[in-house]
């Protein structure tokens, strides 16, 4: 049988199975309970003439990966031969390769200088000792990927040029710390520092910081918070601002029950408002415009107070039947409740529902004084003074919830009062709404307007994310007969991570790229962080400790 293999620099080369059976073996060496032979019978490969190492590579990355269900160290494998994959691409050698540890180190120096040409990285990176950080790249740590981690980083992370990748992983995780260092005295020392804790996995970023760090436009931030004025200048201006957000990456979290509701009088124009949908249906299609920089799709969420008069309306939202003109299938949808209408649902009491231009300072107070004042307004629509409002039973209101929650999972339910009253900066101002992910709740300020022109600028609160991984802090202890004795957590270790950590998101306050006046303001100035923890319940598992005792 006479096939020929076409290889990616265009030659033709006799086809050799000996090759495709190191390929595979390569990546199986160390891994337990996994068959080099298996993938490769598995594989099917459909032989022809010409055929390119491309589609050979495929095939017996995707029959390795059909074996993860049954054996989850097959990840590894399919992850080592899909690197494999993006050496050749980066620097044109596989590990068989005698000059792949220079050709790796090499291509990072190469491609840094190159990519600052073309604009794409901060010249400020040049800056580092190029050669020094090569030699503290830790190559085998690429062997620590598994499959699905090192696809992700493979399409979404790497930096492209001319659709071609200029990274390989250990080069990124270096970029990413670079970024990181730049406004550190001794950047050089940090570099490497940042790169060990984001390499060996025990600290990984927020997805802004691992797009955009060491770029041009670093913008490292994960979700921002807005609130906006009642306004045709503060609705625009918010979208053109919700739209810069998502371009570089942001997530939002958008509070629009200041918007006046269906019927509200303009005195501007002397009109009639046509409520909150309208101007959500123009947010919900600025997300799909505009995506976080084409890797991935733009991510919102509205959060609306229960006693809005368009209240209703904004429940149905997501539903796949009805009026599309009445609808936002792409942007997510949240209530915030105040206590005052849970109370209602027990108390089984009438919830009156308000256009906000007639009660505007009810969103800005929590607590009692909300509750005092949502009873002075309710007095008022009984009494006729307010023309704009409805009385609904609150249990049927509560019903209609939880029926549309069931339906399309939106609008959830965060809770106001329980937000505010443990906010601890609550004399900056009140926390109107969460994010997309709900673990924000920081305060928001509207920007200011005169004639067409912004006279105050606002605070757009800042989320600025990283993630410790616990499960890479586990040490395991020896007996003297060199017999595993225990295992525990090793806090020194924990420590260095989460000083390091903190470190990190200091920096991504002063470095980062803020793609409005509002964000720089409110970051800048309060500088919050928030650090999470993942891998707790695997921890707990590999601890032998029950999740719900009293020791875990």
């Amino acid at each position: 049988m006479d096939i020929k293999v076409k290889k990616r620099n265009g030659r033709l080369q006799d086809f050799n199975v000996d090759k495709i059976n190191a390929c595979v073996l390569r990546a199986c060496e160390e891994v337990e309970n996994v068959s080099a032979s298996e993938i490769v019978l598995d594989a099917k490969l459909q032989l022809f003439d010409k055929i390119t190492t491309e589609e050979i590579d495929r095939a017996l990355i995707l029959s390795a990966r059909e074996k993860i269900e049954k054996e989850p160290n097959y990840s590894y494998a399919a992850a080592r031969m899909l690197a494999n994959c993006l050496y050749k691409e980066v620097f044109k050698e596989g590990v068989d390769s005698d000059l792949f540890d220079l050709q790796y180190r090499k291509s990072f120096i190469q491609n840094i200088k190159l990519l600052s040409s073309h604009d794409r990285i901060s010249p400020k990176l040049l800056e580092f000792d190029l050669k020094r950080l090569s030699e503290a790249l830790v190559l085998e740590r690429d062997k620590n990927f598994k499959y699905l981690g090192i696809q992700t980083v493979y399409d979404r992370y790497l930096i492209r040029q001319d659709d071609k990748i200029l990274e390989a992983p250990q080069s990124f995780w270096m970029r990413v710390a670079m970024g990181l260092s730049i406004n550190e005295k001794d950047k050089n020392d940090r570099a490497v520092e940042f790169y060990n804790l984001m390499s060996t996995f025990r600290y990984t970023p927020s997805t802004p910081t691992l797009f955009n760090s060491g770029t041009t436009h670093s913008q490292l931030s994960s979700c921002y918070l807005n609130t906006f004025g009642d306004s045709i200048d503060g609705i625009f201006d918010g979208v053109w601002q919700e739209a810069r957000k998502s371009k570089y990456a942001g997530g939002l979290g958008l509070d629009v029950t200041p918007f006046r509701s269906t019927g509200s009088y303009i005195k501007g124009t002397n009109g009639i408002s046509s409520g909150l949908v309208p101007w959500l249906k123009i947010f919900n299609d600025t997300l799909i415009a505009v995506n976080q920089g084409g890797k991935r799709p733009g991510a919102g969420c509205a959060y609306l107070e229960p006693w809005h008069l368009d209240y209703e309306d904004f429940l149905s939202l997501r539903k796949n039947t009805g009026d599309d003109r009445l609808r936002c299938h792409d942007m997510n949808t949240a209530s915030w409740v105040p206590d005052a209408f849970m109370r209602a649902i027990k108390e089984e009491a009438d919830w009156y529902m308000f256009d906000p231009n007639e009660c505007p300072d009810l969103h800005n107070l929590f607590g009692a004084e909300f509750d005092k004042r949502y009873s002075y307004y309710s007095k008022k629509a009984e009494g006729g003074e307010i023309k704009s409002f409805k009385k609904i039973p609150a249990k049927d209101l509560w019903k209609k919830m939880l029926r549309v929650l069931f339906e399309t999972s939106h609008p959830w339910n965060t809770f106001k009062d329980a937000c505010n009253i443990r906010y601890t900066n609550q004399q900056e101002g009140v926390v109107r709404s969460s994010n997309l992910c709900t673990e924000i709740t920081l305060h928001t300020k509207a920007s200011q307007y005169k004639n067409g022109v912004k006279t105050e600028v606002g605070e757009t609160a800042v989320c600025n994310l990283g993630s410790v991984n616990l499960v890479n802090h586990i040490r395991e202890i020896y007996d003297k007969e060199g017999d595993l004795s225990h295992r525990d957590i090793n806090w020194t270790t924990l420590g260095e991570t989460i000083e390091n950590a903190i470190r990190i998101l200091d920096n991504v306050i002063d470095l980062n790229f803020y793609p409005t006046a509002e964000s720089a303001n409110s970051n800048k100035k309060h500088r919050p962080i928030g650090l999470g923890l993942m891998g707790l319940h695997d921890v707990l598992h590999i601890l032998n400790i029950p999740i719900d005792s009293e020791k875990s």
